[in-house]
C-alpha cells in the first residue's frame, strides 16, 4: 500500500468524499489569485458601485437620490453588501475597493462551484459524478473569466446554485425538511433581488414542494407554502429599498424594465452589427454555439434528451426525475421564455449565464448513468476522454490568461484577425489596465495623458497605485498622447483618427487583438 493511500485512508469519511471538490476549489482560488491583479475594471462596474452606494445612502442617511436614478430598478442586495463591507473595513482607496469587489465575487463563485459538487454528490452518491459536474460547471471559460469581476451575472448564477442545493435538501431526500425549505425561501428572496428572473426558480421550487408533498403523502407540509411565500417576499422587500415605497408598483416597473431593457447599442456577431433586442434567438443561440466548449454543448443537449428518455421509460426514482425536470425548467424552459418574449440581449450571452448549472445538471446525470452501465473498457475510454477534454480547456485558459472571457470554441478559426472582425471580444475593457501599464513602463514622462475610443472615462484608472498616477485620463483628443481601443463600436480596419497615426502596441489572444494603443507622432 502506497504512503498516499495510507494517508488517504486515515482521513475522515466526509473529507475523503469531498477531497476532490476541495482540491478543485483550491485550484480555482489559485487561478483567480493569478488573474485578478492583471485585470482592469469593467465598463459597468462604477455604475454598479453607484447603485450600491445610492441604496446605502438612502438606508443610512435618508438620501432619496436613489428614486431619481435610471438604474434604480436593479436589485441592489449584492452591491449593498459590498458597500457595507467597504464602509466597515476598507480604506477610502479606489484600488482597494475594486480589488475587494473582484476577490469577493470570485470567492462567491468558488463557493458556488463547491456547493454544486456537494449537490451532485448527494444526488448520485458518486464522487466521479460530483467531480464531473464541478468540472463541467467551471470549465466554461466565459463564465470563469466573468467570475473575476462581474457583479451582475455571476452572483445570480451563484445564488441559483445555492437555491437548488437548498431545494434538493428540502424536498428530494428521504423526507421533506422544513428547515431547508425555509432556507430556500431566504435564498430565492435574495435571488429575485439580484435578478427578477429568479421568480422562475421560486416558482419551480413551489411546484417541486407541492408535488413531493403529495408523492410522499406528507399533506400537512403543504401548510408551509404560505410561510414560504411570506418569508421570501419579506427577504426580497428588506433587501430592496426601492420597494419600500409603492412595493407592487415598483416591482412591476423593475420586471418590465428588465424584460425589455432600454439599451439601443449594437453588438457584433458573425461579422454583423446587430441591434440589441433584434433577433434574440439568433443572437443568444449563436453566442452559445461559439463560446461554450463543443463537448459541453453536446453533453448538455444529450442530458436533456436523456431526461426525456427517462421520463418516457419511467423506472422509479421519482424524486431524481422530478428534480431533473426542475433543473430543465429553470434552464431550458427559462431560455425558451426569454427568447419567446424577445428580451434585449447583448454582450455575448452573459445575461443567461445563470442557466448554465441547469444545463450541466442533466448532463451529469447522463454521464453518471453511462459510467454505471458501460462495459469496463468503454468506461475507461470515457473517463480518459473526459480527462483529455478537461486538459484541453485548461490549455486554452493558459493561452488566454488572464482574459478567459474572450474564449471561443473549436468551431471558430484562430487565424489572424478573424475573431475580432467577426465578434466582440473585450467589450467591457478589462485589458485597458494592461495597456496603461505598458505605457507607464515605456514612457518616462511625469504626466501621460491617455484616452479611449469608447469611453469618456476609463475605469481602469481606478486601479492605479499612487506612483502610477502620472497616467492621467485625458479629457479629449487635444490633450491625449495615446488612444486605446478595444474595437467596440470601432472596426479594426476603420481607424480614422488621423491625430493618432502610429500603432504603438497591441494585446493579442488567439490571433486577434483585444486592445490596440495608438500614439500621436
Amino acid at each position: 500500500m502506497s504512503a498516499f493511500r495510507r494517508i488517504y485512508d486515515t482521513l475522515p469519511r466526509y473529507t475523503r468524499q469531498h477531497l476532490a471538490g476541495m482540491l478543485i476549489t483550491v485550484l480555482l482560488l489559485s487561478c483567480g489569485a493569478l488573474s485578478i491583479p492583471r485585470l482592469g475594471v469593467s465598463w459597468d462596474e462604477p455604475a454598479q458601485h453607484h447603485i450600491g452606494r445610492a441604496n446605502y445612502n438612502y438606508i443610512t442617511k435618508g438620501d432619496t437620490a436613489l428614486f431619481g436614478m435610471k438604474d434604480r430598478v436593479y436589485g441592489p442586495v449584492f452591491e449593498l453588501a459590498l458597500v457595507c463591507a467597504e464602509e466597515s473595513i476598507l480604506p477610502d482607496d479606489s484600488r482597494t475597493i475594486y480589488l475587494f469587489r473582484h476577490y469577493t465575487t470570485f470567492a462567491l463563485f468558488c463557493l458556488a462551484a463547491y456547493v454544486f459538487y456537494c449537490l451532485c454528490l448527494r444526488a448520485f452518491s458518486s464522487r466521479g459524478a460530483a467531480l464531473a459536474g464541478m468540472l463541467l460547471l467551471v470549465l466554461c471559460p466565459r463564465i470563469l473569466g466573468h467570475s473575476y469581476f462581474n457583479t451582475k451575472d455571476i452572483p445570480f448564477l451563484c445564488l441559483q446554485i445555492f437555491s437548488m442545493y437548498a431545494l434538493y435538501r428540502a424536498v428530494f431526500e428521504e423526507k421533506i425538511r422544513i428547515g431547508w425549505w425555509l432556507i430556500f425561501a431566504v435564498l430565492t428572496g435574495i435571488l429575485i433581488n439580484i435578478r427578477i428572473m429568479g421568480v422562475a426558480t421560486w416558482t419551480a421550487g413551489l411546484i417541486a414542494f407541492t408535488l413531493m408533498s403529495i408523492y410522499r403523502h406528507e399533506w400537512k407540509k403543504l401548510f408551509w407554502i404560505p410561510v414560504f411565500m411570506l418569508l421570501s417576499a419579506a427577504v426580497l422587500y428588506a433587501g430592496w429599498p426601492l420597494l419600500w415605497q409603492a412595493p407592487f408598483k415598483n416591482f412591476a416597473l423593475a420586471y418590465n424594465t428588465m424584460a425589455h431593457f432600454p439599451w439601443e447599442g449594437t453588438t457584433r456577431l458573425f461579422g454583423e452589427d446587430i441591434k440589441a433586442g433584434a433577433r434574440p434567438v439568433y443572437y443568444a443561440l449563436g453566442w452559445m454555439r461559439v463560446s461554450i466548449p463543443v463537448l459541453s454543448i453536446a453533453l448538455c443537449i444529450g442530458g436533456l434528451l436523456f431526461l426525456l428518455f427517462r421520463t418516457v421509460r419511467f423506472r422509479n426514482n421519482t424524486p431524481l426525475l422530478i428534480f431533473g425536470w426542475i433543473q430543465a425548467l429553470c434552464s431550458w424552459g427559462v431560455l425558451c421564455i426569454v427568447l419567446q418574449q424577445g428580451s434585449v440581449l447583448y454582450d455575448d450571452w452573459r445575461h443567461l449565464y445563470f442557466l448554465w448549472p441547469g444545463f450541466v445538471w442533466n448532463a451529469v446525470w447522463l454521464l453518471y448513468e453511462a459510467d454505471r452501465k458501460l462495459r469496463p473498457q468503454l468506461r475507461l475510454f470515457m473517463r480518459t476522454a473526459g480527462i483529455v477534454y478537461a486538459l484541453s480547456i485548461v490549455f486554452a485558459l493558459v493561452r488566454l490568461f488572464p482574459y478567459h472571457y474572450v474564449y471561443f470554441n473549436e468551431t471558430v478559426p484562430s487565424r489572424e484577425n478573424y475573431r475580432i472582425q467577426q465578434f466582440e471580444m473585450d467589450y467591457w475593457g478589462l485589458s485597458y489596465y494592461e495597456g496603461i501599464q505598458y505605457i507607464l513602463a515605456h514612457d518616462p514622462r511625469p504626466e501621460i495623458h491617455i484616452m479611449s475610443f469608447t469611453q469618456a472615462r476609463v475605469p481602469a484608472f481606478l486601479l492605479l497605485k499612487p506612483e502610477e498616477k502620472r497616467a492621467v485620463n485625458a479629457g479629449g483628443i487635444p490633450d491625449a498622447g495615446y488612444l486605446m481601443t478595444i474595437t467596440r463600436f470601432h472596426r479594426l480596419d476603420a481607424h480614422d483618427l488621423k491625430e493618432f497615426p502610429v500603432l504603438y502596441h497591441s494585446i493579442y489572444r488567439e490571433g486577434s487583438p483585444i486592445l490596440q494603443i495608438w500614439k500621436k507622432q
